[in-house]
């Protein structure tokens, strides 16, 4: 029955199987609903599944078993979400760009590259099937996190694009967290974990009261978890991997505890200040919180009221706040010039590099302390959604689904950083009243010190309002079943309002806004050519679907996006599905904001060839478009400017253009057993991304050379840095740092390029590759036993910088093409035991003179799950109780072993991981 009842829902054969396992342990009150009211997610169309379509499920117990305390960890479960998938989601985000964005998570299905550098997403995420409104600074997305876990009764996932039907954002796919519509009683939940040095506990309750007409419920649910540090878990190193260097196995931080000095490439190492092979080193990860400590409040009202026989209304409300809190270490300065004047100024006596300038790198960590540079991000956003629903009636079964939504949210960071310019003016002071002493920094006159560590603070605020009403019904019968449509209008409003600190003198500066509305048009139509009345063999069933949406948008123009579909049975027991469309991501109020929010990045390196007294730049310094630096000098200082972390104007939409073809099967001669496979092509274009100055440089600038300049004069570096806030004043106490000579002259500092990196519409990338799934299901004398199997393998990978430039295969170089998760369970009266498998598969990596590994090993986490539902009376009855352990086998993450990109030891593709955590929890229903 629940199976059946799956497939009504629209769900797939893989996903109805998943759900018929979990209906067996729970009361699953959903399915009672009239499955022609259910609008199912990727249609606007009651009743019925979305032609050609993959609709991929999880249900209550589903969720409940994945040991999951937000909806982050949830979507770290399914593999179709490649950048949550067997990772550590950091709570919010984050912070990037130099502590000037602070991020939600989102979701990335199909692996979609540019998720990060876009200020819109590229998976569209959804509550009821309905947007809400957005947070973040830089950003704007939907927070996954902001539904109380205890309201949610289901979530829906559509791996294909949904312009068609929802617009913008939808290129990857949609996600769609529905809630309870009813609920009658009082249901209370907890759990706590512990991990080596991490804890973490949580607690749900829902209250609420059900009647023939309607019902009413709150849910409110607290959850607290530990941070962990890069020194509490052994396979995050910041560490010179190359066993050819001296340095190998220690630390690549030079800016530590014990001060490191240098002239011409010669080092000094503090404390006692005499020519040393060796640097001091220090390991940079070692303070830095991989997983920042979180407190989250979510609460959610739900009304639900029939006014009549033909009129129902709808109201959800939710508030939500976060906060985390890390740390990215002790305040580092690195390559500082000491000159003579300073009144600390040790010299090298009886060397020949006496009197002479020194370079210094040191730690603040003596006076600071070694969490110094702390990271706090604060979410708070509430959304109201009142929803009316009239049943018209007539032949058609007519029904007219309106809804208004309003939504405020406000992002904060609040980050303690290491004032450039005040540490620019000590270092150069004449007096032991405003110099800095970098050879034993707590000698440092504390006034001076005083002024060193700023609060840079943002705030981002985001206003969304929508509007929209839908039309469907039978618009006429056909042999094969009734012809349905769909039809509507949207009207949506962002305001986008962000204020950031400058971090060039610790000032705010005004609040810069930016406004966007879409108005919006869609049509939605399924014909069913073959069906039960009429059946043939070969054609049980045949079904097409068309569906397109017009957006306006006030600032870029107008798109349309259509989208084509069928399902046939040839059989009962086979469903082929195909689907092809477009869909597009459009520049969000974020995005349009970047000319006015673009800042600088200098990057500074020491021409270090031993015996040489001239030399080749390091490896992360090289020179583009195969240009030749001018000469540089051994121990020479040399620099990189870079506009960053804004945007340029005149943004296009991102754009995709997507198809799929897939065959779900459920064999009548295996009981139980469903399969599913479907292959998917996606041609992505526009994307909004921004030319790092790393590995993918040569190959973006050689296509785009009007970006950088090698060796600039010191006008182009000036008319460089003015274009973005702040990047004079950067250029001044960084680069310039007091030399009167002009840059790129004789005695003056010497910078080698400048690169605008600013994001904007870049290249052409095509992916391919095939989901798939497998579900068995068996009852047994004593109960049932079940397995799942399903993943993503990429299939194609390629990117295309420019429409002159060739196609580049990234198919299995820095990326993993295969991510799967399978589970056996079993149940026995009132007992569940499950676990569950997931794999990342390993992948090649470019060898260098720096990465020293040709392949990154597999990752596997393996989860066990129990539950036992007591039978009894009072405090017994509707008693459930449950252990999670999660990463059985504390297994870590594997290695990258690359000497010059800092990392911490592992691959970005596999992230961090919590270790082993068992967790233990109760569920109690009144």
């Amino acid at each position: 029955m629940q199976f059946r009842t799956a497939l009504k829902l629209g769900m797939s054969v893989a996903a109805a199987a998943a759900f018929q396992t979990a209906a067996m342990a729970q009361d699953t009150a959903w399915v009672d609903e009239d499955s022609k009211d259910i609008v199912v997610t990727g249609s606007q169309i009651r009743g019925i599944a979305p032609a050609g379509s993959n609709v991929i499920g999880l249900g209550e117990q589903q969720i409940a078993a994945t040991g999951a305390t937000t909806t982050n960890d949830l979507l770290a479960k399914i593999p179709q979400a490649t950048n949550f998938f067997n990772v550590l989601p950091q709570p919010g985000g984050g912070t990037a760009g130099g502590n000037s964005v602070s991020t939600i998570n989102r979701p990335n299905l199909r692996n979609l590259p540019g998720s990060s550098t876009s200020g819109a997403a590229l998976t569209l995420v959804l509550f009821d099937g309905h947007r809400v409104v957005g947070a973040g600074i830089g950003t704007v997305a939907v927070d996954p996190d902001a539904i109380p876990p205890g309201a949610i009764e289901r979530v829906e996932a559509i791996t294909d694009g949904g312009s068609a039907v929802y617009g913008s954002d939808a290129i990857g796919g949609v996600i769609n967290f529905i809630t309870r519509k009813r609920f009658d009683g009082v249901k209370v939940e907890a759990h706590y974990g512990l991990g080596d040095d991490y804890w973490t506990w949580d607690a749900n309750t829902i209250v609420g009261k059900d009647w023939d007409s309607g019902s009413v419920y709150a849910a409110y649910s607290y959850s607290k978890h530990d941070s962990i540090f890069g020194i509490e878990r052994d396979y995050v190193k910041n560490i010179d991997w190359n066993p050819a260097n001296a340095t190998y196995g220690l630390g690549q931080e030079r800016g530590c505890d014990n001060a490191n000095v240098s002239v011409g490439g010669r080092n000094y190492p503090l404390p006692g200040l005499t020519r040393a092979t060796l640097p001091n080193t220090c390991d940079i990860s070692d303070y830095q919180a991989i997983y920042p400590a979180g407190e989250q409040h979510h609460a959610l009202a739900s009304l639900y009221q029939e006014l009549s026989d033909w009129l129902t209304v709808d109201v959800k409300a939710y508030y939500t706040w976060r906060e985390d809190k890390g740390s990215v270490g002790p305040a580092r300065a690195n390559n500082l010039t000491i000159r003579p004047t300073n009144p600390y100024y040790r010299n090298l006596v009886g060397t020949t590099d006496a009197g002479a300038n020194q370079t210094v790198s040191f730690s603040y960590g003596p006076v600071f302390g070694d969490y110094a540079r702390t990271t706090r991000n604060v979410y708070d956003t509430w959304n109201i959604t009142p929803t009316f629903t009239a049943d018209l009636g007539g032949k058609g079964n007519w029904q007219l689904r309106t809804l208004f939504n309003y939504g405020e949210s406000t992002t904060l960071f609040d980050n303690v950083d290491l004032y450039t310019a005040a540490q620019t003016a000590a270092i150069n002071g004449t007096t032991l009243a405003t110099a800095l002493n970098p050879y034993d920094i707590a000698a440092t006159n504390p006034a001076v010190l005083a002024g060193l560590l700023k609060h840079n603070i943002g705030t981002g605020r985001h206003r969304f309002t929508d509007v929209r009403a839908v039309l469907d019904g039978t618009l006429f019968t056909l042999p094969g079943g009734d012809v349905k449509i769909a039809a509507g209008g949207e009207y949506m409003n962002t305001r986008y309002t962000q204020q950031k600190t400058d971090t060039t003198n610790y000032t705010l500066p005004a609040a810069v806004s930016y406004g966007q509305n879409v108005k919006s048009l869609f049509g939605e139509i399924q014909v069913p050519v073959f069906g039960t009345d009429n059946a043939m063999p070969g054609l049980q069933e045949l079904s097409f679907s068309a569906s397109g949406r017009y957006d306006k948008y006030n600032d870029f123009g107008d798109t349309f996006n259509p989208k084509f579909a069928l399902t046939w049975k040839p059989v009962d027991w086979i469903t082929i599905t195909a689907n092809y469309g477009k869909s597009f991501a459009a520049p969000s109020a974020a995005d349009q904001l970047g000319p006015l929010t673009a800042g600088t990045n200098i990057s500074s390196g020491v021409v270090t060839v031993p015996g040489s007294s001239s030399a080749s730049l390091p490896a992360t310094l090289s020179a583009p478009n195969t240009a030749t630096y001018a000469p540089l000098t051994l121990g020479q200082t040399v620099f990189n400017l870079s506009l960053l972390r804004g945007t340029v104007s005149d943004l296009k939409p991102q754009r995709t253009t997507n198809w799929s073809i897939g065959a779900k099967i459920q064999p009548p001669f295996v009981p139980g057993l469903q399969l599913s496979a479907s292959y998917y092509r996606i041609d992505y274009r526009d994307a909004i991304n921004s030319p790092q100055t790393g590995s993918d440089s040569q190959a973006f600038f050689a296509q785009f050379p009007e970006l950088v300049i090698v060796d600039p004069t010191d006008a182009q570096v000036r008319a460089y840095a003015s274009q973005v806030i702040g990047g004079t004043a950067a250029l001044e106490t960084t680069i310039i740092n007091g030399n009167p000579n002009a840059i790129n002259t004789p005695g003056g500092p010497r910078v080698v390029a400048v690169f605008d990196i600013r994001a904007r519409n870049l290249g052409l990338f095509r992916l391919g590759g095939i989901d798939f799934s497998a579900n068995y299901t068996h009852e047994t004398g004593f109960g049932a036993i079940d397995a799942s199997f399903g993943g993503n393998l990429q299939t194609v990978r390629t990117n295309q910088v420019s429409p002159l430039a060739s196609q580049v295969d990234l198919l299995d170089t820095n990326e993993p093409v295969l991510r799967f998760s399978a589970s056996l369970g079993a149940t026995v009266g009132k007992f569940r035991a499950q676990a569950s498998l997931y794999h990342t598969h390993g992948y090649d990596t470019v060898r260098s003179s720096t990465r020293l590994q040709d392949r990154i090993g597999a990752f596997n986490v393996v989860n066990l799950f129990f539950k036992y539902d007591f039978e009894g009376s009072g405090l017994t009855d509707d008693l459930a109780m449950t252990l999670h352990v999660n990463n059985v086998f504390d297994t870590d993450p594997p290695v990258l072993r690359d000497g010059a990109a800092r990392q911490n030891g592992f691959p970005s593709g596999q992230s961090q991981t919590l270790g082993r955590v068992v967790q233990v929890g109760f569920s109690k229903k009144f």
